[in-house]
Formats: structure tokens, C-alpha cells, sequence
């Protein structure tokens, strides 16, 4: 007994020996990067954030009705509305890149706001002290809600009428 106390008591010691170690004076800390001395390039701005925000040749409205123009209603879900988020990077030189679908109303409306907003003009791009920057940009789209053709009101105040 008297050995195996010895053992642990030698195990301990230089276990605890081992987790001591010394602190170089010579070498200075580590000084975080200032921001303002290393802007790095490929930095993604907020649109919050900037003096001068991204926008499509000739404004948002111009925007969505070369969308709305662009955009089919999906053939299973004829009455669909509602809005579609969609995020990207707006670069320097007005390209758009880093697509992702925030919010989705299903039925491939996320992929063809995508596919659309590809096909479209390059955008102008952000400005923060007098540069252009990468800017990060959310963009709702609201699906253009198409009525009934006329012709059907009938048939659907007949229908009701036969169900009375």
C-alpha cells in the first residue's frame, strides 16, 4: 500500500510539474490589427453601414418590373403571392455574387428570382469614403399576384349556387 501511495504521490507531482511553464518577457503581446490602418479589401459591408447604397441603373421600381416582367407564376400553384428574400453581395465594379434565398414561398420561386436577378444589368455599386466596397444586400420581392381570369367568376357563383 505504502508503494502505490508513492507511485501516485511521484505521478502527481510531475504531472502538476509539467503544466508549469514560463512566460517569455522578451516577446511583446500580440496588438489586435487597427481597422482603420488595414481596411482589407474583401471586406462585406452592411448596407446600414455605408455612406452611399447599391442600387439598380435606374432605381428599385425600374428593378421589379424588369422582374415582374421576367417572373412566371408556378403552373401548380396558380394563385401564389407573397414575398421572396433574397440576399447577395453587390461587388466593386456593380456584379452581383454570393446568392442565398432567405425566405422562400416554395415551388422553385427562390431559384427563378435568382435566375432572373442574374440575367438583369449590373447594379451601381455601394460608396463608403468616396470607394466603392462590397456591400451585402437583402432584397424583398414581392410575386406578382394574378386574378382570376373573369370568365371563371360565373361558373364559381353558379357552382355555389348549386351547393346551397
Amino acid at each position: 500500500m505504502k508503494k502505490i501511495f508513492m507511485i501516485l504521490a511521484i505521478a502527481c507531482f510531475q504531472f502538476a510539474a509539467a503544466q508549469i511553464t514560463e512566460i517569455d518577457s522578451r516577446v511583446e503581446p500580440e496588438m489586435p490589427p487597427d481597422p482603420a490602418m488595414n481596411q482589407d479589401a474583401n471586406t462585406i459591408y452592411s448596407v446600414a453601414t455605408i455612406e452611399q447604397h447599391p442600387d439598380f441603373p435606374g432605381g428599385l421600381e425600374v428593378f421589379y418590373k424588369a422582374f415582374n416582367k421576367n417572373f412566371k407564376i408556378p403552373t401548380e400553384k396558380p394563385d401564389l403571392k407573397g414575398k421572396i428574400f433574397v440576399s447577395f453581395v453587390v461587388e466593386k465594379d456593380g456584379m452581383l455574387s454570393d446568392f442565398k434565398v432567405i425566405r422562400d414561398l416554395g415551388y422553385g420561386t427562390g431559384a427563378q428570382a435568382i435566375g432572373i436577378i442574374k440575367k438583369l444589368p449590373k447594379w451601381q455599386p455601394g460608396f463608403n469614403n468616396g470607394k466603392a466596397v462590397r456591400c451585402q444586400y437583402v432584397l424583398p420581392i414581392t410575386v406578382p399576384y394574378q386574378p382570376a381570369p373573369k370568365n371563371i367568376a360565373p361558373i364559381l357563383d353558379k357552382k355555389s349556387s348549386e351547393l346551397s
